[in-house]
């Protein structure tokens, strides 16, 4: 059983970190970058478990890997460098918005990432985008909500109404939804 957090070394998929979650229901595998899986392992199920479960999933892992690989090569937004402990996270959102930017045909100049207290990102009157580090460790769908808020703002710069109509139509009408649900997590 996993304790909290073990990380493993993987001949041909690369570092995969196996996390003890509260909150898991089953084995959940994510790709975070080429070279990085993570495992959620629900509570009482032992380490051999979730290892012999991502061997059953290795084709796929190995296929998601290939992917993020290939759309890195073909991006054109270029990533400021970063100390290693935070390049995995930078890597993971920066593919996250460019995929999602192109989805749904929003246009920003550069990305910069931090470690914020109190924001968890922003957009700049060039188009500039700021996103805090932390958003990595935030389920998938608020991940997603935070990068389509401020690829909003690249069009509405401001919270009114178009805002929240834009973000609205990229979100499938969950925008306050979400905000709400995000308002549960803390920066600290």
């Amino acid at each position: 059983m996993v304790t909290t957090e073990k990380t493993q070394n993987h001949p041909g998929l690369g570092t995969i970190c196996y996390v003890a979650s509260q909150r898991a229901k089953r084995l959940n595998i994510t790709v975070k970058s080429p070279d990085f899986v993570r495992v959620a392992v629900p509570a009482g199920i032992p380490i051999s478990a979730a290892a012999s479960f991502v061997e059953s999933h290795r084709d796929w892992i190995l296929k998601q890997q290939q992917r993020m690989l290939t759309e890195a090569h073909q991006s054109s937004k270029i990533l400021v460098p970063l100390p290693e402990d935070i390049t995995i996270a930078a890597r993971t959102l920066s593919h996250q918005i460019s995929v999602l930017a192109e989805k749904y045909h929003f246009r920003y100049n550069r990305i910069t990432f931090r470690r914020q207290r109190t924001r968890w990102g922003s957009c700049s009157r060039e188009n500039n985008i700021s996103l805090n580090l932390k958003i990595d460790s935030l389920p998938t769908h608020l991940q997603d909500y935070i990068l389509l808020h401020e690829l909003v703002h690249t069009q509405v710069k401001n919270h009114g109404p178009k805002f929240w109509s834009t973000l609205n139509k990229v979100t499938a009408n969950k925008a306050r939804q979400l905000a709400i649900e995000l308002r549960r997590y803390r920066l600290v």
